[in-house]
């Protein structure tokens, strides 16, 4: 479930037993804008805090660059909620999000 990788590999003929077996399959879509910015502000909400934390515009970001995918979203949001710590930010902006996005880019381009 939720793993475009698994359904291509389980289409491969090697795996057609396996396939047979399996009863339920389901495939979830990306969230749209405003669920993306209500599922941040939950999870924050969830964390204890009760101002946001993340700019609108920052949301914004997130959502375009992980396209809605929960686990991309919380990835990138832990991200920046490590920049943001030791600068003293009160609100991530679309700036921070900008540089995450930059410095992961960098990383995987000299990792591979």
């Amino acid at each position: 479930m939720g793993q475009p990788e698994l359904r291509r590999t389980l289409r491969m003929n090697k795996f057609e037993a396996i396939t047979q077996r399996i009863q339920l399959r389901y495939h979830l879509t990306g969230l749209m804008a405003e669920e993306t910015a209500t599922y941040i502000r939950h999870q924050m909400k969830t964390a204890g805090l009760t101002t946001p934390l993340f700019s609108d515009s920052a949301i914004k970001l997130i959502h375009t660059e992980t396209k809605g995918i929960p686990r991309l979203i919380n990835s990138l949001c832990s991200q920046a909620l490590y920049d943001a710590k030791p600068r003293n930010s009160d609100v991530i902006e679309e700036s921070m999000i900008g540089r995450i996005l930059v410095d992961a880019e960098r990383q995987r381009g000299t990792v591979g």
